[in-house]
């Protein structure tokens, strides 16, 4: 796989290696694939929107609005590059099992503060025209892909790892303890969303676009 370049998105994960093997292999490739895939969206949130809108916030704001998809983002190389050396064995399933239960923790507190994000974001999109343009121009430089979009990315993604790996567990592939550790992953960031959404400060503002993005909550 090649390595990122000076492009927002990842258009090299195409280049992906692709057998003309059976189901097990493909099943495997879609989830290295769209792995990278979301890696770039990731990198649009970067490059978009965190770097031209940064000075434009407090640290404060900033903390809140982009939290720590930082780690978000070295968490999602790391994955892509550990699974492009384990896509065409069963160590695939150990290497996502391991990432659950380390790294892909950081999911946990990025989620807990999308509520405050998704509010945050609202609010200075109301209240600050020169923020509200530079959102427009970003998001008309990256085909339209919207920042409360970007900023939803990572739950969704984590939400839809264990339905990709249907497929494998429907051929008898040793898939469960690795549906198991990100479903429960999954749940751990349910319940950090919920917590923070029904603190007093947040359900007592009728405003919060959280409110209208509740769709971004999972049941498992």
């Amino acid at each position: 796989m090649k390595k990122v370049g000076k492009s927002i998105f990842y258009e090299d994960s195409q280049e992906v290696k692709q057998e003309p093997n059976n189901g097990i292999v493909e099943a495997r490739n879609v989830i290295l694939v769209t792995e990278a895939e979301y890696l770039g969206h990731l990198k649009v949130l970067t490059e978009a929107y965190i770097k031209p809108l940064t000075p434009m916030l407090s640290d404060i704001e900033s903390q809140q609005l982009f939290g720590n998809i930082d780690s978000v983002i070295k968490s999602s190389e790391r994955l892509v590059e550990e699974l492009s050396m384990t896509w065409t064995s069963n160590d695939m399933y150990n290497v996502v099992v391991e990432a659950a239960a380390t790294y892909l923790h950081e999911y946990v507190q990025y989620c807990s503060g999308l509520p405050t994000a998704l509010s945050l974001l609202e609010r200075l999109l109301n209240e600050r025209e020169e923020f509200r343009d530079k959102v427009c121009e970003s998001e008309g430089n990256v085909r339209g892909i919207g920042l409360q979009s970007c900023l939803l990315k990572p739950f969704q993604r984590l939400t839809r790892l264990p339905l990709l790996f249907e497929p494998l567990k429907s051929a008898g592939e040793p898939v469960m303890p690795a549906i198991s550790a990100i479903t429960k992953l999954v749940e751990e960031c349910n319940n950090s969303v919920e917590e923070v959404s029904s603190s007093p400060s947040n359900s007592n503002n009728e405003n919060s676009s959280c409110r209208r993005s509740s769709s971004f909550y999972v049941d498992l």
